[in-house]
Order: C-alpha cells, then structure tokens, then sequence
C-alpha cells in the first residue's frame, strides 16, 4: 500500500527455500533497505521478517529476529540519521563508539547511522525501529550524543507510550496529509521525552505527543473492549 505520503514494503526470509535466506536477505533487505551486514547465531535456520513504513521525515520497521549478530561498518554510513530501537521480545546488545547497551523486553536503545554499530540477538526477537533526522532531536536534546549507546528502561516517561502508540498506527489514516504530519510529529515529541527533553521542549513534549499518545491508548482499548458490558467510564 504505497502513496505520495506512505511507502510500505514486506520482506520476509520464508518467501525463500532454508539455503538461501540468508543470501536473499543480504541482496534485498541488508544492501539496499537498511545497509548492514549480518551472521546467524546457533544452529536453527535463520528467519527475518519485517513489515517497513516511510512517511516524511519518518521510517518504521516492525521486524522479528532469529539469533543473528548484525554489524553496521564504515563503508555502510550513508547518513547522520538517529535509529532507536524498542524491543517489544527479547533483546540485544548494542556496541557504538566505545559504548555497550544491553536492552531487554519493552527497554529501548539510541544508536547512531553515522558511526559503526555492532548489534548481538541472542534470541528470537521482536523489535520496532525507528529512524529519524538527527536535526530534528538535536533542536530538542541538549546533549544529545549523551544519549547514544545507553539503556533506556522500559519504566522511563514516553517509552510506553510511543510504544503503544506506534503500534497502533491505521495504514488507511497515514495516507491523509494533515494526520499523517500530526503522527510523525507526535513519534518525535515521544522520542525527545524518553530521551530526557528540558523546559519548554520537555512542556511542549507533554501536551502534545504524549497527550495524543494516551488519547489513542484510551480509543484503542474502548474499541477493544466495545463488546464487553463491564466496559466504564471512570471519573
């Protein structure tokens, strides 16, 4: 489902027989999507599966893991963009210029497309990636390469929220231009609060993307549970 807004693509290693996943993977997603190189863990058959969104200014990845180690060199920086990882199961450890992050489920991770990277997925893994200008953050985080190659625990302010609030994007609605603006404005508003956004940044953070965040989490969960008589309101 593609438009001048919203460019999507599925890609997924059980398209493929088991002794050409991994080469498919590198020809089609590693040096062309998202370049990188990659080596599987243990003895099962490596499976990769991702359901990727661009919107202006934004890119997405939902993707599930086998065991793998995943390596971004030198030759691959094509830009300065910033890549947060949030892992919705299991985990990963994460090693940028001289720094290790091990995260685990619902923690996140803040790594850098313009140095190399070195990504550990120990075991099966879902994760969302999210890649964003680095411009955009640093007018928002003071010290923002503070933030890189650190552990974000999952109870931290607007981690749980974006996370919610991401996976709860409607295709349909991402093709209007107003709403689609509004949601990649809210991800960068829930990103400069997990990130430790300061006073107006922070204020500006708050009363918007985070108060649209939880507006959506309350809708979703109405909608939900839309059949349950035990459903209420609560003051």
């Amino acid at each position: 489902m593609d438009s001048p807004l919203l460019k999507t693509l599925r890609f997924s290693t059980d398209d493929f027989p088991e002794h050409k996943r991994i080469d498919a993977y590198r020809e089609i997603y590693s040096r062309t999507i998202v370049k990188h190189d990659i080596e599987p863990l243990g003895d099962q058959p490596f499976r990769f599966e991702a359901d990727l969104r661009r919107l202006p200014g934004l890119g997405l990845a939902l993707s599930h893991f086998s065991p793998c180690r995943r390596w971004h060199a030198a030759e691959h920086v094509d830009s300065d963009d910033l890549l947060l990882g949030l892992a919705l199961r299991g985990g990963c450890a994460l090693r940028q210029r001289g720094r290790e992050a091990v995260i685990g489920q619902g923690e996140a991770v803040l790594a850098s497309a313009a140095h190399p990277v070195d990504v550990i997925i120990g075991a099966p893994s879902r994760h969302i990636a999210l890649r964003l200008p680095r411009a955009i953050l640093e007018a928002r985080i003071a010290d923002l390469d503070a933030c890189n190659a650190r552990r974000i625990p999952s109870n931290i302010e607007g981690l749980p929220l974006l996370i919610s609030y991401v996976d709860a994007f409607r295709l349909t609605e991402l093709t209007n231009p107003a709403y689609c603006d509004l949601v990649v404005s809210h991800v960068y508003d829930l990103v400069a609060l997990l990130l430790g956004a300061k006073g107006d940044a922070r204020h500006l953070a708050q009363q918007r993307g985070a108060r649209a965040a939880r507006l959506a989490a309350v809708l979703r969960e109405i909608e939900r549970r839309s059949g349950d008589p035990g459903l209420r309101a609560h003051p």
